[in-house]
């Protein structure tokens, strides 16, 4: 289950990255890993 939604949240932030800046995704990463 986490698994699943873990690659479901890489591959969206993959997408962000691309248009917004990679400090941004990693903040988001990190907020989506505490959670």
């Amino acid at each position: 289950m986490m698994e699943k939604m873990g690659v479901s949240s890489l591959a969206e932030l993959v997408q962000h990255a691309m248009i917004s800046t990679p400090k941004e995704a990693f903040q988001r990463l990190a907020q989506l890993d505490a959670r």
